[in-house]
């Protein structure tokens, strides 16, 4: 049925309910095309190298510049899906900014848009290093890693750097697969709040310090040394060595040189702890803290033994190399392990097969000089016992020959005489003569006859 509106019967109503719809909407739904006085002004990223799970802070700015507000919607995508679409009210004539994080759960590389311009291209690694601060001493660096494998070392290669000292790549195992880290490279000992060794005991080109939320099983790292610090400290390339603490001594690590360029050298050394490492030479004191001399008779001759304790002042391990010298001339030498800060002991003999005056210098302790007659030496008959007597510690007797001190190792003979005898035979000789003498005083010397019968 046709109303008189020219429509069927119930379109009229219908027709009008549409158009107040389409009032209502148009005036409470925000607008969804930009105001004409609305500017985008652009974005940036906080980051454009991440680490896997680690956020990306993207920022971006739209300015009103039209005469009345309005609204203004953000689309953030991620390789062209959206992770945020927030709208802001922005009154005429200001601005307005939008922040919103994105992470990346693998690594890639992810394009980063806001509302179609590109804000960055994002590469995201299992680890990844940053410089978070820098000045003339000190330089640190934030290490951060993700989905790492657990059995394997994350490797960062590190930001360049124009000090004398730097670091060029870290590879660390913790055994987690997600860590962090904050590594502190110094160039000035004098800066570095940890105890490191003195600079009498050391030359120190720098200094590494790590702390880690997980515990480190090994790191291997790659450092360079500017030529012209080698220069200065007077170390030669061979010299430089990276160490480690071990408690209050220090561990040389194995240290090898992987490159070598016009202005620097590249060393690598790996490390069983993370810790504090020093880059350079500690060199090792020795002296000698004590002497014993020992005698026993043997076959053929005296076996003398020089025992010693060796004194290692410096905080460093060392291969000691001890010698024996007698009468200046070389006669043994043994190898001898002694600890940082502490000390060994060294045992060295010489067989004496002739008489005569020893001088017995071991290292550089005082010498210690020995007069032997044929009888100290003894004898021994086929098929004996070699050592024949009990090794007996000789009492020291000061001397004068060149600061020498005087072992007594019962010197009873003269040339190989006997003294007793030697003394008796010089006793009985002076009696004699003094006989002779009384015999000729007594005869008168002035009468020629006398001389014609003598």
């Amino acid at each position: 049925m046709i109303s008189g509106t020219g429509l069927p019967d119930g379109w009229g109503y219908r027709v009008g309910a549409i158009c107040i719809a389409v009032v209502v909407c148009s005036a409470l739904a925000p607008a969804v095309t930009a105001n004409p006085g609305m500017s985008f002004r652009g974005t940036t990223v906080s980051e454009t190298t991440v680490a896997v799970g680690e956020n990306v802070t993207v920022t971006s700015t739209v300015k009103n510049a039209g005469s009345s507000g309005g609204g203004y919607t953000f689309e953030f995508e991620r390789d062209g899906v959206d992770f945020a679409e927030p709208r802001v009210s922005v009154p005429s004539q200001e601005t307005r900014t939008v922040s919103r994080n994105v992470s990346f759960g693998e690594p890639g590389t992810y394009e980063v848009t806001v509302n179609d311009e590109l804000a960055a291209v994002v590469t995201v690694q299992t680890a990844r290093a940053r410089i978070v601060a820098e000045n003339e001493t000190r330089r640190r660096i934030d290490v951060r890693a993700n989905g790492t494998s657990q059995s394997e070392s994350a490797t960062v290669d590190l930001p360049q750097t124009s000090a004398a000292f730097g670091l060029e790549r870290w590879s660390t195992r913790t055994g987690q697969s997600a860590f962090r880290q904050e590594l502190t490279v110094y160039s000035n000992r004098s800066v570095v709040p940890e105890t490191l060794p003195s600079s009498t005991d050391s030359t120190l080109l720098g200094v590494l310090t790590v702390n880690s939320t997980a515990t480190v099983e090994q790191s291997t790292v790659q450092f360079r040394v500017e030529r012209s610090a080698l220069a200065n400290s007077s170390l030669s390339r061979d010299e430089v060595v990276m160490y480690q603490p071990n408690g209050t001594t220090w561990d040389r690590l194995e240290t090898a040189v992987v490159a070598e360029r016009s202005d620097a050298v590249v060393y690598e050394s790996t490390a069983t702890r993370g810790s504090t490492y020093v880059v350079g030479t500690i060199d090792p004191n020795v002296d000698v803290a004590s002497t014993t001399l020992r005698s026993a008779v043997t076959e053929n001759g005296r076996l003398l033994t020089f025992e010693a304790v060796l004194n290692n002042t410096a905080p460093v391990a060392t291969e000691h190399n001890s010698t024996l010298l007698v009468n200046g001339e070389q006669v043994n030498e043994t190898r001898v392990s002694i600890p940082g800060a502490g000390e060994s002991s060294v045992s060295l003999s010489y067989r004496v097969t002739e008489p005569g005056i020893y001088r017995l210098v071991l290292d550089e302790s005082d010498p210690v000089r020995i007069s032997l007659g044929q009888s100290e030496l003894g004898t021994v008959e086929s098929g004996a016992v070699t050592e024949t007597t009990t090794e007996t510690q000789e009492p020291t007797v000061d001397g004068s020959d060149e600061n020498a001190s005087e072992q007594a190792l019962l010197s009873s003979t003269v040339f190989g005489l006997e003294v007793q005898y030697l003394l008796g035979g010089i006793g009985v000789a002076l009696l004699l003569f003094l006989g002779i003498l009384l015999i000729l005083s007594g005869t008168d010397v002035g009468s020629s006859d006398d001389i014609d019968q003598f």
